[in-house]
């Protein structure tokens, strides 16, 4: 299994990872708030942005490694579920950030990048949706073309090539049969 090396530059892998960024970045945030380490909305931010960092993180892997197409179901579907459900829990966060601000301005950024994080995953969603749409939700379909990286499709070009018989002759004459000469038009 090699890696998939064109999904790395694609929309929904971008958003993956900046997903898992930002969820960092909020819990180093929520981590040196000293005050809000006793209050138990810092349990939940805590939760969801660890959470938010594992989520993005394991589809990003089995994308890159090839291994969803080996995964049998409709995990198109699934994937959809799992960033749409993040996507409320972020939202979620939002609402308890902005609740339990009491002022501090590190909590205050921690509820905007919780808003821009909800956004992300919104358009992230947007476009599983949109797969799903296409695929069905099984992107091991047969009938479907699968993504392959440039190794892949060069051997199989070359497995092409090698497959096609040599023909004897260069060019391809035109097969005359009898029939043709009982033309009377011929007959001159």
């Amino acid at each position: 299994m090699g890696l998939n090396s064109a999904y790395a530059s694609t929309i929904p892998a971008v958003f993956k990872l900046v997903e898992s960024v930002l969820n960092i970045i909020i819990i180093i945030l929520v981590a040196v708030t000293p005050a809000y380490t006793s209050n138990p909305a810092a349990g939940w931010i805590l939760f969801v942005a660890i959470l938010s960092i594992i989520v993005p993180l394991f589809f990003y892997i089995i994308h890159l490694t090839n291994v969803i197409y080996k995964l049998s179901g409709p995990l198109t579907f699934i994937e959809f579920m799992c960033i749409t459900i993040t996507g409320v829990f972020q939202f979620v966060c939002i609402i308890v950030a902005a609740a339990t601000t009491g002022g501090l301005g590190t909590i205050i950024a921690t509820a905007v990048l919780h808003g821009i994080s909800f956004a992300i995953y919104g358009v992230d969603a947007f476009f599983l949706f949109a797969l799903y749409k296409v695929h069905g939700g099984y992107l091991n379909n047969p009938s479907v073309a699968q993504p392959q990286d440039y190794q892949q499709q060069q051997m199989q070009q070359q497995q092409q090539q090698q497959s096609q018989p040599e023909d004897e002759h260069q060019f391809d004459y035109p097969k005359f049969t009898p029939s043709m000469f009982d033309n009377p038009a011929y007959a001159q």
